[in-house]
């Protein structure tokens, strides 16, 4: 589906004068089964003119997300489709990590198959991208599919009262409820190397944990932190919706960075946040696995029972 008043996405990149000589960002969207929202995600991205590159990462889809791609990449010479070996379903980090190493933009950034950019996302930053930043960060915000996801996250992800680049990683750890959102966030490519990949062990986390490691790394510089340039969508989809399994995941994602405390010089306030949160998901997680035993003895003495009964 083709944007309102325009003819043929080819329009859009061959009428912008010295299109190869501008702004180089290459945009990574990794899609797993996305036909239902794709058509949103693509239509606002054609229209970025800064974007060089769009590169799909198709993650083992059974559903119509390669046709949907397909019909854009026809009309759009910057879309560029990838796949894991033998078309496997291997995850949003595999799948971005791939994108990254794929990319040949100086600048990367990211988009997930069911979010949209807002019209001028890439307005204020090319205004920067000639400085000596390695990246810079916007607000994100969320249009919920229904009213009983509000409480999932806020309207608005941001940071209100943004520190200087040295003091960020340790703002974002103490400040819980302020954050960098993945898809509000623009790198530099070469930044990657120093600061690490996305982490495939980590299933939740693995996007805060990447933010956390380019904040420890990188000058980040904040743009614009009162309005979203992006939208997340949240529907019962999402993986922050599902429950299930979190307690074992954020254990994971809390006890690779308690392992890093004694490395980062981090405030008494951040070096709490971290430690607290991975001795609560430790319990969490003990507590767990003592009720499975506790009704697994429960089942076979039923069984037991019943056989002898």
């Amino acid at each position: 589906m083709l944007p309102p008043n325009i003819s043929s996405f080819k329009d859009i990149w061959t009428a912008i004068p010295n299109a190869s000589k501008m702004t180089s960002i290459s945009v990574i969207i990794p899609a797993h089964n996305a036909a239902k929202y794709l058509d949103r995600c693509l239509q606002s991205c054609v229209i970025q003119k800064e974007l060089s590159e769009i590169i799909m990462i198709d993650d083992g889809s059974t559903d119509h997300t390669p046709q949907i791609i397909n019909s854009y990449k026809k009309e759009d010479p910057r879309i560029i489709t990838l796949q894991h070996i033998n078309g496997l379903n291997k995850g949003r980090s595999a799948s971005r990590n791939l994108g990254i190493k794929k990319a040949k933009s100086e600048w990367i950034t990211f988009c997930d198959a069911d979010d949209y950019y807002l019209p001028e996302r890439f307005k204020i930053f090319v205004q920067l991208e000639k400085t000596n930043i390695d990246g810079t960060y916007e607000a994100v915000g969320s249009e919920y599919e229904s009213s009983e996801l509000t409480h999932v996250i806020n309207p608005i992800t941001t940071v209100a009262e943004p520190p200087s680049s040295a003091l960020l990683l340790d703002y974002l750890i103490a400040h819980r409820e302020e954050r960098i959102s993945l898809i509000g966030l623009i790198v530099r490519k070469s930044l990657v190397e120093k600061a690490g990949y996305f982490d495939e062990a980590l299933t939740i986390g693995e996007d805060t944990d990447f933010i956390w490691n380019f904040a420890r790394h990188g000058n980040l510089a904040p743009l614009i932190q009162t309005k979203p340039v992006v939208i997340r969508q949240v529907h019962h989809d999402n993986t922050y919706t599902k429950k299930s399994g979190i307690e074992k995941h954020k254990f994971t994602f809390y006890k690779k960075w308690k392992t890093k405390i004694s490395e980062l010089e981090l405030s008494p306030e951040a070096t709490q946040r971290i430690t607290s949160s991975y001795n609560y998901y430790k319990y969490q997680l003990e507590k767990s696995e003592a009720n499975l035993v506790k009704k697994t003895a429960l089942y076979f003495k039923y069984k037991i029972r019943k056989i002898f009964k």
